[in-house]
């Protein structure tokens, strides 16, 4: 399979469960409305793209690159981010959906989750330093010996975290989801 080259194009409705993208460099590219559940994209470096309303469910990402990439309205379902490079591993994301994501050991210091869903996400092991959970959901989601220091979660929803288990010096939570810090202790909130 040759590698490809890319700067600069646009990708829009492009189905390619059946024809997979060029393994290759990607840079500045913008992909709108794709589909790619169950595709390989693997080995693939994309640079500064945009993925726009595109779903990528249960997609390969062993050793796929993504080096600051925005994921807007999309579905990321079933992903394993810990198999990308993780050499300048950077994303940001916007009313997407990623559960169940795993995010095991991935480095997402300054990483934005915008209204997105992070149900049943796996958190272990990954640094959150300064990331920022606004609007999102994290119903289940898995935090254990997880780096959440000077990160945002005072405007996320269902949050349940361990202070025993995570590094969480500097963190916001509101009122509200800092009762999440307590369910492991077995105490009882009352009004």
């Amino acid at each position: 399979m040759d590698i490809v080259e890319c700067f600069d194009e646009v990708f829009e409705q492009k189905d390619f469960t059946s024809a997979r993208l060029a393994k290759g460099d990607y840079e500045g590219c913008l992909f709108k409305q794709c589909q790619f559940t169950e595709s390989d994209l693997s080995e693939i470096r994309f640079i500064d793209c945009e993925f726009i309303g595109c779903n990528l469910s249960n997609v390969k990402l062993q050793g796929t690159s993504f080096q600051q990439v925005r994921f807007d309205e999309c579905k990321l379902l079933g992903l394993h981010f810990e198999h990308c490079d993780a050499f300048a591993f950077g994303i940001t994301c916007k009313k997407t959906q990623l559960m169940p994501a795993s995010f095991y050991q991935c480095a997402l210091a300054n990483t934005i989750f915008e209204a997105c869903d992070l149900t049943e996400a796996d958190f272990t092991q990954a640094n959150l330093t300064n990331a920022v959970f606004n609007e999102s959901t994290l119903n289940r989601a898995i935090f254990d010996q997880t780096i959440l220091e000077q990160a945002d979660v005072s405007r996320a929803s269902g949050i349940q975290i361990d202070p025993t288990k995570n590094k969480l010096r500097g963190a916001k939570f509101s009122r509200e989801n800092a009762l999440g810090l307590l369910q492991g202790f077995g105490i009882e909130v009352v009004d």
